[in-house]
């Protein structure tokens, strides 16, 4: 009997120093792993992602361009100076970009493309939805549409 104990004492035994080796293992790994790498790449995607959708935007109504592209912007002055460098100096929209940051203001054809947009949304709401859902469209026009019409506008144009 006392055989069997002493070899399950030896089974146990190392069972526990590989268990530790592998913890020891699996902590020097994740150690190793870069956790301001992977939320830099986290950011690199979501701008990339953001700037996609500010494209989509430029041809439907229903998106819109120019708050995607300042999200973009914003996740890549996170992720990769590069990128925010080449959409502060894009000649179509790195005017709004500049516009945003020195004073949150939005060019008035800025804000008639904005309010076009809405009333299109609101109309295609209203007019393929069923009632109770076709005032959401309406109601997020209105809000969105206040919200950016109340917004400075800059004061001189230098591009």
């Amino acid at each position: 009997m006392r055989d069997v104990s002493g070899r399950c004492q030896k089974v146990i035994c190392s069972f526990a120093n590989a268990q530790a080796r592998f913890a020891a293992l699996a902590h020097n790994r994740l150690s190793d792993f870069n956790i301001a790498h992977m939320r830099r790449i986290g950011f690199l995607a979501a701008g990339w992602l953001s700037l996609g959708l500010g494209g989509i935007g430029a041809l439907l109504p229903i998106l819109p361009t120019v708050p995607f592209v300042l999200l973009a912007t914003w996740c890549f002055a996170r992720s990769s100076p590069r990128l925010e460098a080449w959409l502060v100096g894009h000649p179509l929209f790195g005017y709004h970009i500049r516009n945003w940051r020195q004073s949150g203001a939005i060019s008035r054809t800025g804000k008639r493309a904005a309010l076009g947009a809405f009333v299109i949304t609101g109309v295609v709401g209203l007019a393929f939805s069923p009632f109770p859902w076709s005032l959401l469209p309406l109601a997020a026009a209105l809000i969105g549409g206040t919200w950016i019409w109340r917004r400075p506008e800059p004061e001189k144009r230098d591009r």
